[in-house]
């Protein structure tokens, strides 16, 4: 990722564009973009330096052959991909700010597990998040950044974060709350439910890994909808439960 970004940022246009200091849109209490929001206004890269970079990573994963045909699956690849949200918003959904990160075959993430990627995207992100060396302008400059958002679709983000993909298998079934299933049917407010956060997430991973048998993991697995501690948990600066936006068209439709 790191000599990709340089790459990307080689061109003195595209370098003035994603350097210049965030211009924050809030009116009348409306949120326009990323930046107004308080999950950049209290990161603390995004805080401290005005232009750090502020990546996006994207997955999800890719049907190469019919998906009715009898090869469904057996070429099925995972794909990541990266942008920079520093860019105006004008340019942020084309093709040329959209960058190729990672392809890996499905079968492969099947057997090993995604974090093996993610603990590969880590160490860039650690070598990132302590700055690297941009040419601007002619001028080379240390520049830090972060991710400020991974963005997928529910099943994408349940595995990436390491909830269960299949919710169906779950007792607690989202993400954000600790919600029951009568609960989820029944409750519609924030307010009503018990939200996640980062400690509760590590001290029920860690009950994960301190389970004496199979079957007491597999049972505690289902009670918190956790398969396992996410590499993404590492990332700097990352907060794998408000840096994770929902899908809103997967979600309600």
């Amino acid at each position: 990722m790191v000599q990709s970004i340089k790459q990307f940022l080689d061109n003195d246009h595209i370098a003035r564009m994603v350097f210049q200091t965030p211009k924050y849109s809030t009116v009348d209490g409306f949120l326009l973009d990323i930046i107004d929001g308080s999950v950049f206004k209290d990161h603390e890269i995004f805080s401290a330096f005005e232009t750090s970079l502020q990546i996006l990573l994207y997955y999800d994963d890719v049907e190469i052959c019919n998906p009715l045909g009898k090869k469904a699956g057996t070429h099925k690849i995972g794909v990541f991909y990266y942008s920079i949200a520093n860019m105006p918003k004008l340019y942020r959904s084309r093709l040329p700010c959209i960058r190729l990160l990672s392809i890996v075959k499905r079968k492969v993430m099947n057997e090993y597990g995604i974090k093996h990627v993610l603990e590969r995207i880590n160490t860039d992100l650690i070598e990132i998040s302590q700055g690297i060396n941009i040419m601007i302008n002619g001028e080379v400059k240390l520049v830090k950044g972060a991710v400020i958002a991974f963005i997928g679709d529910t099943l994408a983000i349940h595995e990436v974060c390491g909830f269960k993909v299949g919710v169906g298998f779950a007792y607690q079934k989202c993400r954000e709350c600790e919600c029951t299933p009568a609960d989820l049917q029944t409750k519609f407010r924030e307010d009503l439910f018990l939200k996640r956060n980062l400690q509760s997430y590590d001290d029920q991973c860690q009950e994960l890994d301190r389970a004496v048998t199979r079957g007491m993991r597999n049972h505690l697995s289902r009670i918190y909808g956790i398969n396992e501690r996410s590499y993404a948990r590492d990332f700097p600066g990352f907060n794998l439960l408000t840096n994770t936006p929902e899908d809103i068209m997967h979600v309600l439709f």
